[in-house]
């Protein structure tokens, strides 16, 4: 039987002489708090002299060691990723709170503490009222169409946000999207995050998110030379797939599956093929063929700004996924800031057509 780990009983704990840890949350399939749960546990704390509710997230470096124990691994090494794990998450925190990154979640306080004679890291961040972005449109049925444009400029706004930073989040999905009733929308998990010339273990994998939004030269096992290619690339790839979740309920790579050759598919989609570039063809046939859902949009013109949108977000090629049009994007630019005048486009012309309040069709 599994112990409790000391990150799992910090209930009724006074942090910093200003946290007070009110109660365990819950986090990954079942709630809407994000990722991370097998590396952290999840609070709802409060401030003891404003009475404002935040988010904690311990690291359970016991769990954590516990699991990679049983596996033979060694100790030292172990122990080492874990702290380098804080410590680069931590930093990264830093970086946003300094250049006031508003539409990603903010660090608002840290620390650690003792418990079992174990060290508890901790960080305390902004707590979003709704929740992630899948649970809320999925429990809400209100959401309009104006407000899904709103969530996904606000987390387009958060990735330009990171990359101005040389940050690429690398594991963006609904469920990493948080809401605010107040702020919008806010990019959230820096967990598996990458820095360009800053060397963390996470650079090492192929697939450092979730593989079901992964990009599929990551299926494959191929690695782009170039950071902003490999890294920042598969941001706009899955910022694609929100979109795409957002207004078909589906993600590219769910979508696109569908019409690749099995002896052509990765592994991970149930097939045999290990070769990205000579999958390629196959795959640029299976995204487009899978554009054809976003036709059953309504309006027809919000339709085809979505697909235009996704096209340009999520082509299977990596070398094609920029705002840019072809042949005329600097490399390391993916024009972001363009894709947010798109966004707004798209908002301001529902409000034109009196429509800001309208739930559209799937």
């Amino acid at each position: 039987m599994t112990s409790i780990t000391p990150a799992n009983k910090m209930v009724g704990l006074i942090l910093n002489d200003e946290w007070e840890v009110k109660k365990l949350i819950p986090v990954g399939a079942k709630t809407g708090v994000g990722t991370g749960g097998n590396f952290s546990a999840s609070y709802e704390v409060e401030n003891i002299n404003t009475k404002k509710i935040a988010f904690l997230k311990a690291f359970d470096f016991e769990k954590t060691m516990q699991e990679a124990m049983a596996k033979g691994h060694d100790f030292m090494k172990v122990m080492s990723a874990l702290t380098s794990d804080y410590q680069f998450e931590d930093r990264l925190n830093e970086i946003c709170v300094e250049k006031r990154m508003r539409n990603v979640i903010k660090v608002m306080n840290k620390g650690q503490c003792i418990i079992d004679s174990r060290i508890v890291p901790y960080l305390i961040m902004e707590l979003a009222e709704a929740g992630d972005i899948r649970m809320y449109v999925e429990r809400t049925k209100d959401v309009s169409l104006a407000m899904k444009l709103g969530y996904l400029k606000d987390v387009t706004l958060g990735i330009r946000q990171l990359h101005s930073a040389n940050i690429a989040h690398q594991d963006l999905k609904p469920s990493n999207v948080m809401v605010f009733k107040s702020l919008g929308a806010k990019v959230g998990d820096l967990g598996r995050a990458s820095m360009q010339g800053v060397s963390h273990r996470f650079d090492n994998l192929t697939i450092s998110g979730d593989q079901n939004y992964a990009p599929p030269e990551q299926l494959y096992g191929f690695i782009a030379p170039e950071w902003v290619d490999r890294r920042q690339r598969c941001d706009l790839y899955q910022l694609g797939s929100i979109a795409s979740f957002l207004f078909t309920g589906r993600t590219v790579n769910n979508l696109m599956k569908e019409f690749v050759p099995i002896e052509i598919a990765p592994s991970r989609w149930g097939g045999s093929g290990n070769q990205y570039e000579l999958a390629l063809p196959y795959l640029e046939k299976a995204f487009s063929n899978s554009l054809e859902v976003f036709d059953g949009i309504h309006p027809d013109w919000l339709g085809e700004g979505i697909k235009k949108i996704v096209m340009q977000c999520s082509h299977p090629s990596y070398e094609m996924r920029s705002m840019h049009k072809p042949g005329n994007k600097p490399k390391a630019d993916l024009g972001l800031e363009r894709l947010v005048s798109q966004f707004d486009f798209l908002i301001q012309k529902l409000k034109v057509y009196g429509m800001s309040n309208s739930k559209g069709d799937k």
